[in-house]
Parts: structure tokens; C-alpha cells; sequence
């Protein structure tokens, strides 16, 4: 082999190393912030927002308070990016719902059952959503936006009975039930039977009759359970 080739299959192999550790530290540094982002969830669940020191979430996720600054910057925001998951397991669903479906009821419908799935799988999350939802949090702020949105589509087009002047009331009441069936579901009150329930009382709250909420949230159900089964084929 002449020196061009060696030198060739040397820098070849380089790049290949230099890939490769870069990809594992990429990895590597992925599952720690999921690490520290579960731990969080799970002291918020367990002691709120003003108990979720730097040291309790650092102890709860057995690393170093340093590592939290490292990859977070600051206990605040990692609570932040806390808060955007609960988001996420709430929007997600209406945002597929917006895309598939253009009936209000259904989206609505999605968002319970979406994140009532999430709380399922995981408890400490469902806990943590629930104080999370205080009034003053930036979460119910994100959530009640979200929500808004959708309720005043709703009543615009005659799909939600909502009285004129109420419907941030309204979106108050759907945030309520969201909340309550975390908590239960937490608590091991409910189980994966009253998913569609949930769904149907979220929808009289914004005066859907309750036929149609009942088709609705089985239609959610369905979508949702569609959406399950293709992500747990390709993995």
C-alpha cells in the first residue's frame, strides 16, 4: 500500500472515531437530561415548585448540582423545559387532531385523552401536571392559551353551547377536570376504562350534547390508540 493510501485510510478512520464519539457523547448527554428532567417531574410531584431545589432534584437523580448548571443552566430553567413537556403531552394531541380533523369537540376530546395516556404511563408526571396547574403558573398560562383557542373555534361555529362572556370560564373548567383526572389517575382511582369518560365530561363542560360527546371521545380514543400502535410497530 503507497503512503497515499495509508495516509487515506488514516484520515478515514479519524473521521469515523472522531463520529463516532461524538454521537456517543451526544447520546450520552441526552440521557442525562432526561435523567435530571424525570428527576424534576418527580419532586415538583412530590413537594411543588418551591420544593424542587437544585440539591433535592440533584439528590432525587444521583448526580452533582453542578450537573444540572451544566445542562441546564439553572434550576429555573429546568423546571421550564418541565413545563414545556406538559405542554408538549397536551398540544400534541390537539395539534394531530388539527391536522386530521377539523371538528373542535374531537380536538378537545384528544387533548384529554392524550394526556390522560401520559399520565397513565407515568404517575409522577400526572402528579406533578396537577401542581403545576396552579393559576399562577406559567403552565396553566401556556395551557389556558391553547385550550382557548380551540373553545372559542368551537363556539364561533356553534359546535360548543358556551354562554357569550364565559368561555375563559369555560377553559377554566376544562383545566379543572384535566387536573382532577390527573390526580386520580395518580392516586390509582382511575384507570384506562375511564379514559373516554374523562373525554366526555371535558365536552358537556363546553356544552356539547352528550351523544355527541360520546361519539367524540371514542373517535379521540380511537385516533389516539391508531397513533400508539404505529409508534409501538416501528420501534
Amino acid at each position: 500500500m503507497n503512503t497515499d493510501m495509508v495516509e487515506s485510510v488514516e484520515e478515514d478512520k479519524s473521521v469515523e472515531i472522531a463520529t463516532t464519539g461524538a454521537s456517543q457523547y451526544a447520546g450520552k448527554r441526552q440521557r442525562t437530561r432526561r435523567r435530571l428532567l424525570a428527576a424534576a417531574t418527580s419532586v415538583v410531584a412530590d413537594n411543588g415548585v418551591d420544593g424542587a431545589t437544585i440539591g433535592a432534584i440533584a439528590n432525587e437523580a444521583g448526580m452533582v448540582p453542578g450537573t444540572i448548571y451544566h445542562h441546564f443552566g439553572g434550576r429555573d430553567a429546568l423546571i421550564a423545559d418541565v413545563v414545556d413537556e406538559m405542554v408538549r403531552a397536551v398540544g400534541d394531541g390537539m395539534r394531530q387532531a388539527r391536522q386530521a380533523v377539523d371538528d373542535p369537540a374531537v380536538r378537545i376530546a384528544l387533548a384529554g385523552v392524550g394526556l390522560f395516556d401520559r399520565a397513565m404511563a407515568d404517575r409522577d408526571f400526572a402528579r406533578a401536571f396537577a401542581r403545576l396547574l396552579d393559576p399562577a403558573s406559567g403552565l396553566r398560562q401556556l395551557l389556558h392559551d391553547q385550550v382557548a383557542e380551540v373553545v372559542t373555534a368551537g363556539a364561533e361555529t356553534g359546535r360548543f353551547t358556551i354562554p357569550a362572556g364565559v368561555d375563559a370560564v369555560a377553559v377554566d373548567a376544562l383545566l379543572a377536570v384535566a387536573s382532577a383526572a390527573a390526580l386520580r389517575v395518580a392516586g390509582g382511582e382511575l384507570n384506562i376504562d375511564a379514559r373516554q369518560s374523562v373525554a366526555e365530561v371535558m365536552l358537556t363542560v363546553v356544552g356539547v350534547d352528550p351523544t355527541e360527546a360520546a361519539q367524540a371521545a371514542k373517535e379521540a380514543c380511537a385516533m389516539m390508540d391508531a397513533v400508539s400502535i404505529g409508534t409501538n410497530s416501528q420501534s
